[in-house]
């Protein structure tokens, strides 16, 4: 903590005129101490990325850069993409519920593999894409890529 307030100091005199340095330092101040100690911060941790591409926004993806999909009929139980349209929409998969955490969960699928979920919905890419390019939203009315506010 001291070398926090210490480097805090110096960055205050080393910003010196800077007309910023009044929100630098209310930023700081914020982070070293919160507003609310009632305050939870949340780490989500999942093997994805976010992209911003300019027709859709912030776009979650695969670390390989692959949008990811949610279908509709699923549930934070439940896969319904098996057979077929597992080969068309590649779930994504961890190999242990520890790989994941805050916002995301995982679902057994019937197979016995670990399908990433994000808010209750598990998440699927599609073999088409290509990286940060989105060609399934919308398809057949039950696929749509995952958005993200950051």
């Amino acid at each position: 903590m001291k070398y926090l307030l210490l480097v805090l100091i110096s960055s205050i005199f080393l910003s010196g005129c800077n007309t910023d340095s009044d929100e630098l330092v209310s930023q700081t101040l914020d982070f070293i101490f919160p507003s609310s100690k009632d305050e939870e911060v949340i780490v989500s941790k999942a093997p994805v990325e976010v992209a911003t591409l300019p027709e859709y926004g912030n776009v979650l993806m695969t670390k390989l850069g692959k949008p990811l999909y949610v279908k509709s009929g699923d549930t934070s139980s439940v896969s319904t993409c098996y057979d077929e349209c597992a080969i068309a929409w590649p779930p994504l998969t961890v190999q242990s519920e520890g790989d994941v955490s805050g916002d995301y969960g995982v679902l057994t699928r019937n197979d016995g593999t670990l399908q990433v979920t994000r808010l209750g919905k598990p998440l699927y890419s599609y073999v088409p894409d290509k990286v940060r390019i989105v060609t399934g939203d919308g398809y057949k009315g039950i696929w749509s890529v995952v958005t993200v506010e950051e």
